[in-house]
C-alpha cells in the first residue's frame, strides 16, 4: 500500500548532497525515505528481477517435465485475446 506524505521543500530532513532519509525506530534503522526519481528506478529493477526469477523457475520445470512446453502459437493467440500483445 503506498501513501503520500506531504513535505515542505524548506525541509532540512536531508543536505541537498544526499537526498536519502533514514527514519530510525528503537535505534535500528526502518523506512528510507528517498528521491522519486530512484524510487522508480528502483521499482523497474524490482519488476525486472522478478520477472527473471519466474523465467528461470519456468525454465527449471520445463528441464524437469519437457512436457509443460505450449507451442508459441497457442501462448500467442492466448495473450492476443487477452489483451497483453497486439495481433
Amino acid at each position: 500500500m503506498t501513501q503520500t506524505l506531504e513535505v515542505p521543500t524548506t525541509t532540512t530532513a536531508a543536505p541537498a548532497s544526499d537526498p536519502q532519509l533514514i527514519v530510525m525506530e528503537g535505534g535500528k534503522p526502518r523506512y528510507a525515505l528517498i528521491e522519486y526519481e530512484l524510487y522508480l528506478a528502483l521499482q523497474e529493477a524490482i519488476e525486472e528481477w522478478y520477472a527473471g526469477q519466474r523465467a528461470a523457475a519456468a525454465y527449471e520445470e520445463w528441464l524437469q517435465d519437457p512436457s509443460t512446453a505450449r507451442p508459441w502459437e497457442e501462448v500467442k493467440a492466448e495473450m492476443i485475446a487477452e489483451g497483453l500483445i497486439d495481433a
